[in-house]
């Protein structure tokens, strides 16, 4: 029911670690939220935004990227209504979920299905904050000049007789 929406999440304190967040809302009346920090450690919350959950219980969690990747988590209710898993440092998964269509959520016994329409440029925003909170350098295009290549043509091959680099 509403975009994915990406950016730095704030976090007070003096040991306050910096993290990115994308998020979304969906028609089954939960929120996804996908947070990873400097490090690129990932972490999920689902925001069931109803008390359906017993504080402070551990829940196993199976999350299947259909078509994609399949892991299990023991999760930590936060709250009667946020659960959160830690997922760490999983490349694979991310780019299963930036590929497929949908992520199956089963939780003891409850099944959860999610679109992932949108979640691709979503990782690639998720993606940037986190590049930009770690201080990484982030690729850019530059103009870098040209090359004028002159060919000499036989019936065999073709040879590079002289390439000159001027900048413009």
């Amino acid at each position: 029911v509403s975009d994915w929406k990406t950016g730095p999440i704030k976090v007070s304190g003096a040991n306050a670690a910096q993290y990115c967040s994308m998020k979304a809302g969906f028609d089954n009346g939960t929120t996804l939220v996908w947070a990873r920090d400097a490090a690129r450690q990932n972490s999920l919350a689902i925001d069931f935004d109803e008390a359906a959950l017993q504080r402070g219980q551990d829940y196993y969690v199976a999350l299947d990227v259909k078509g994609g990747e399949y892991r299990e988590y023991l999760a930590k209710a936060a709250s009667d209504r946020v659960l959160i898993m830690q997922l760490g440092n999983d490349d694979a998964f991310f780019a299963s979920l930036h590929r497929k269509n949908t992520l199956n959520i089963d939780m003891d016994g409850v099944s959860l299905s999610y679109s992932l329409k949108g979640s691709s440029a979503a990782l690639t925003d998720l993606n940037e904050c986190v590049a930009k909170i770690s201080g990484d350098d982030m690729f850019e295009t530059a103009k870098a000049g040209a090359v004028k290549i002159t060919t000499k043509t036989t019936k065999k091959q073709t040879a590079v007789d002289n390439a000159e680099y001027s900048p413009n």
